[in-house]
């Protein structure tokens, strides 16, 4: 191993941390003892962040910047689940159900 065997727990890491942070920060805004959940899991976030920066080699992006990332990111998610269309490489697909994708059959 070249010491990156982690990668994959620490992506497992980082998603769990941020969607914790989210919904910690929910919490907060909803009670305010929620709060007492948004400092340790914003502390998990930053801690899992730190890791990745030291296996990427560099900073990825500054570390204040990660909650605002966390929830535009969080936003992106949730607009694209209700998308049925998406333009790829110049054609357009659909999402047909049970996941299946088809090229979009124009109206004439």
């Amino acid at each position: 191993m070249d010491g990156h065997g982690d990668d994959t727990g620490t992506l497992r890491r980082l998603v769990l941390a941020s969607m914790v942070l989210l919904l910690a920060l929910l919490a907060a805004l909803l009670h305010p003892l929620g709060w007492v959940l948004a400092g340790p899991a914003l502390a998990a976030r930053l801690a899992v962040a730190a890791r990745v920066n030291r296996l990427a080699g560099r900073a990825c992006a500054p570390i204040w910047l990660l909650p605002l990332a966390d929830l535009l990111n969080f936003g992106t998610f949730i607009a694209a689940q209700a998308a049925r269309t998406i333009d790829w490489r110049g054609a357009s697909l659909t999402m047909q159900p049970k996941g299946r994708i088809a090229p979009t059959i124009k109206a004439q």
